[in-house]
């Protein structure tokens, strides 16, 4: 059953989100396989795991990160853990895979320069650090492409961007909200008018009823 679960997670897994995946666990075993071998002046020489030699420190924080992708990908409490920081999970891949890449040309820069390491004839990197590569750039995609699913569903969500207030329909209600005050005072107007005109004969007839002694 739990065998079932987790090939069906990986099934219905979107997929961005299993190219994350895929380059965390890449990573993650990649720390765990030869990064470097030298050779030195009395021929003899060394090899060094991700997680071993001058540098194993990259290697460790690169095996957490590795473990963290994954879990991002596959579980849903740290899915929620990475959004209490305030970041979309399509960034937090992103970021994820620069700062691996950081490290990884950091490491590269210490381990091959000249002044690093005595009496050394020859430095070669071996598959592990190849692997290493490929797991940053399978994060890198794989974020770079939820990031982008993410923008055309935000898009598809406006959909065609109206104004809240129709201005048109607004402009025109308040023409016709003017027309009618306007005609509304005329009526006032011609109601005082017919008024006065009608006061003005009524006294006028009654003037011509009762007509005033000289």
């Amino acid at each position: 059953m739990p065998t079932k679960r987790f090939s069906q997670m990986i099934s219905e897994m979107p997929f961005d989100a299993k190219l994350v995946g895929i380059g965390g666990l890449i990573i993650a075993i990649s720390v765990f396989l030869p990064w470097y071998q030298d050779l030195d002046a009395f021929k003899t020489g060394d090899m060094f795991l991700g997680i071993t030699g001058p540098l194993y420190l990259i290697g460790v924080v690169m095996l957490l990160l590795g473990i963290i992708t994954i879990l991002s990908v596959s579980s849903k409490k740290w899915h929620n853990y990475i959004a209490r920081i305030g970041l979309d999970l399509p960034v937090a891949h992103i970021i994820i895979g620069a700062f691996n890449l950081f490290l990884l040309i950091l490491a590269n820069s210490v381990y091959f320069h000249s002044k690093f390491g005595v009496n050394i004839l020859l430095k070669e990197f071996r598959f592990g650090m190849v692997f290493a590569f490929i797991g940053v750039g399978l994060i890198l995609i794989g974020g770079i492409f939820e990031r982008k699913k993410g923008e055309i569903k935000w898009d598809n969500f406006k959909g065609e961007n109206k104004p809240l207030i129709e201005i048109e329909a607004t402009r025109k209600h308040n023409e016709i909200y003017e027309r009618n005050a306007k005609s509304n005072d005329n009526i006032e107007t011609l109601k005082i008018s017919d008024l006065e005109s009608a006061a003005k004969i009524s006294e006028d007839s009654k003037d011509i009823r009762y007509p005033s002694n000289l």
